[in-house]
């Protein structure tokens, strides 16, 4: 983290409110870290950022279109970014939660056979999970009942051992501290 985070006094940073803003500042860090390597790597060691989120794009979309789940894991797989497939979770939450109805299990099966392929890692799955959380905000301007509609796809996720059972009381929290 950066230098300021350890320079604040420990008397402040042990507070209710001091504690509460420190967490929050090292939260967005983490958050925003692999965005950073990748913006100076690029993911894969081979694409820039926006090439991987429009590849991203354009396969969640092919997916919901065809629904052929072999191609979506190949292309995935293809992609060679495990560090990035947090984006992918991210797009295919909210692409089923936009659709609704047959395409909440649809992509909830997505996630399923990217997490079975090995192509998506627990963690960011997680990660993932919780920036479509972090979005909900925006979508629910398009999508008034977004947040039951991603609860369904958390729930299924959690149901199937995909997602830890504290997922729901963490993204629980990241939605209030969004709200306040």
């Amino acid at each position: 983290p950066p230098v300021f985070v350890s320079l604040v006094p420990a008397r402040v940073a042990s507070t209710g409110r001091g504690k509460e803003v420190l967490e929050m500042a090292k939260a967005l860090m983490e958050q925003h870290s692999s965005t950073r390597i990748m913006n100076l790597w690029g993911a894969g060691a081979k694409s820039s950022v926006e090439e991987l989120k429009a590849l991203v794009c354009t396969l969640v979309e092919e997916f919901f279109d065809s629904g052929d789940l072999a191609e979506a894991v190949r292309c995935v797989q293809e992609l060679d970014a495990p560090d990035f497939a947090h984006e992918v979770v991210k797009r295919v939450a909210y692409r089923a939660v936009e659709k609704g109805g047959p395409a909440l299990p649809q992509g909830r099966g997505l996630l399923d056979a990217l997490r079975s392929s090995g192509a998506l890692p627990d963690s960011q799955l997680v990660r993932g999970m919780g920036r479509a959380v972090l979005g909900l905000a925006d979508l629910s301007l398009d999508v008034p009942d977004a947040p039951a509609r991603l609860d369904s796809i958390a729930d299924g996720l959690v149901a199937d051992g995909l997602l830890p059972a504290s997922f729901k009381a963490h993204a629980a929290a990241m939605a209030g501290a969004i709200a306040a």
